[in-house]
């Protein structure tokens, strides 16, 4: 037998408007054997059949014996268990009587749910706020205990690019509907609980109801499926190989005055570990359109048989230089500059000592130059309008003298 599906139009807390519904339906002649989230019709009902919505007694699947009797006496039949609350009847008599319900009990019954419902959002909202203060603290805060440069809100203008990433934006509008869900069962949990019967009026519901629910479980699933891929490390914008990224970048070899190879081009096979050394990274938000990454590293040519190295060799070690670079463009040209400073606190070493210094560049609105004392890490941070480009080096050559190869990025 064909069978249909639908989503509930109103709260699962709104009893009239429910029985009201399933009446609709029995007009198309479609009965419900299944509900609870959504419902599930045969095309078995009679017009004009009248449901009725009951508490649920203890823990059995079914009205007990007496109530089943009395019920069968007035012309009412049990149809199912609706969830964990309710047990529906149903009656084709047009006269069929009601007294065989309790409409005071059924309030009463409601109220309790009320009540558990207002302790459970107490209890909800008490362990969201303590958990977002924590999780704010801690991303705010959170410092390493060999951070010997602690600046605890200078990545605050990265926080904000990523709130705006379009999984946040869909985490934030779940939570929104599921929110306005709740409300809505308030309401209907209050009518339910102090409405008589007899002053209770049906509405019918609107016809974007039903959406909103799909619409609410679609998001859930991309924001699961989301969850589920980050713990899984399963990124397709991650770990992009350079021949395929798409997106200008400076290349290592511009930089450098020796020949370097990467690993699989200089060894002829994979890198230890099997993870590739140079990849792109992309990223989106709603502030930055263009967001991305590269990390590069390669080896010099020279020696590379003994398979020792270091971006500052000494006597028998490989040259190995590194460079990693993230690139911006902003939609609020203002964060240039927070956004720059923030990524150079993302790139720091946290173990060494940076000494920040700004440089006069022709054609940019900053240019900003770190470096620590041993002088094998350096990093460079460069904003041109809503544009800027972050880069962290190691190895033998001086950013400085390459403003103009970097600058590139920003144009």
């Amino acid at each position: 037998m064909k069978k249909t599906r639908k989503m509930l139009p109103v709260s699962i807390y709104d009893l009239s408007g429910l029985e009201g519904w399933l009446e609709e339906q029995a007009k198309a002649g479609l009965f419900p054997v299944f509900m609870n989230g959504w419902a599930t019709f045969t095309p078995t009902a009679l017009p004009g059949t009248r449901f009725r919505l009951e508490p649920r007694e203890g823990e059995g699947g079914s009205p007990g014996p007496e109530k089943l009797e009395k019920c069968r006496e007035a012309g009412w039949d049990f149809a199912l268990t609706v969830g964990s609350l309710y047990c529906l009847f149903y009656t084709t008599r047009p006269g069929a009587s009601e007294l065989c319900f309790d409409d005071r009990g059924r309030r009463e019954y409601m109220a309790r749910i009320e009540r558990r419902s207002r302790r459970s959002r107490l209890i909800g909202w008490a362990v969201f706020l303590l958990t977002a203060a924590l999780g704010l603290w801690g991303v705010l805060h959170f410092q390493s205990s060999f951070d010997v440069q602690p600046e605890p809100f200078a990545r605050w203008s990265l926080i904000l690019l990523s709130l705006f990433e379009p999984m946040m934006l869909i985490l934030a509008a779940a939570l929104l509907l599921v929110y306005r869900q709740s409300r809505q069962d308030r309401r209907a949990l209050r009518k339910s609980s102090r409405v008589s019967e007899k002053l209770r009026r049906y509405v019918p519901p609107l016809r974007w109801a039903a959406v909103e629910n799909i619409l609410v479980m679609a998001l859930a699933a991309l924001v699961l499926i989301w969850g589920l891929c980050r713990t899984l490390e399963l990124n397709p914008f991650d770990h992009i190989a350079l021949n395929k990224f798409g997106r200008p970048y400076v290349d290592i070899q511009e930089l450098e005055s020796r020949e370097v190879k990467p690993w699989e081009e200089l060894f002829r096979e994979a890198p230890p570990g099997g993870q590739p050394e140079n990849y792109g990274r992309l990223r989106f938000s709603i502030l930055s359109p263009r967001w991305y990454s590269v990390t590069q590293e390669a080896y010099g040519t020279e020696g590379a048989e003994s398979r020792t190295f270091s971006p500052k060799p000494e006597e028998g070690q490989v040259y190995a230089p590194d460079l990693d670079m993230t690139c911006f463009t902003l939609l609020i040209p203002a964060m240039a500059r927070p956004v720059a400073l923030a990524q150079l606190d993302e790139y720091r070493l946290v173990n060494l000592r940076w000494s920040y210094e700004e440089l006069d560049v022709p054609g940019l609105d900053f240019a900003i130059l770190a470096e620590e004392p041993e002088g094998i890490w350096q990093m460079a941070a460069l904003g041109r309008g809503g544009r800027v480009a972050v880069f962290r080096y190691a190895g033998e050559e001086r950013l400085e003298e390459h403003m103009e190869l970097l600058a590139s990025m920003v144009e």
